[in-house]
């Protein structure tokens, strides 16, 4: 799995490609990165795809000035970003709560047609596992765990929860902070 950030997120598309070539030793020129949305078939909005080469799983994130990528071969993945300093109302926790649940409402590929108030987790040895998910929509086993991003930003990826512990969780970063 790898995971991108720069401090630069305009230049996220374009690094998440390349990561893309190295994962799948495809030609960086043959890949396309796409959006669809799973209930819609919408292009302008939905998980992103990486077109042109063997499956890797994509997810994206930006706020202001940070954006973060994570990429897996594996399967599904989730990713949410936003900064420290939270809008009028929240705490920095509810701010890292939100992250979580967002990175697992793209891991599912639910997005917000799930109530993220309605989700929760616990935390675990360090993974956040999902404890409550809406009624009447399969929970799934999932986790988040969270990021350093630099410290003026939360950010967490959600992955399918296998039993891993959080060192089995192996993750090749990849910055940009120039």
């Amino acid at each position: 799995m790898t995971v991108l950030w720069t401090a630069e997120p305009e230049r996220l598309r374009q690094m998440t490609l390349a990561a893309a070539a190295d994962i799948t030793g495809v030609d960086l020129e043959d890949l396309r990165l796409v959006r669809a949305c799973p209930q819609c078939g919408s292009a302008s909005h939905g998980r992103p795809i990486v077109l042109g080469g063997p499956t890797v799983h994509v997810s994206l994130s930006r706020c202001h000035d940070r954006g973060v990528s994570v990429l897996a071969a594996e399967g599904p993945v989730g990713v949410d970003v936003e900064p420290v300093r939270p809008p009028a109302g929240l705490t920095p926790r509810r701010v890292a709560h939100w992250v979580r649940v967002e990175a697992l409402l793209k891991l599912t590929g639910d997005g917000l047609t799930v109530d993220p108030e309605a989700v929760d987790t616990a935390d675990v040895a360090g993974l956040h596992r999902v404890r409550q998910w809406p009624a009447g929509s399969a929970r799934p086993g999932a986790f988040a765990l969270d990021l350093d991003v630099g410290p003026h930003h939360v950010a967490a990826i959600a992955l399918p929860d296998r039993g891993q512990s959080r060192s089995d969780v192996s993750l090749r970063w990849a910055a940009s902070e120039a």
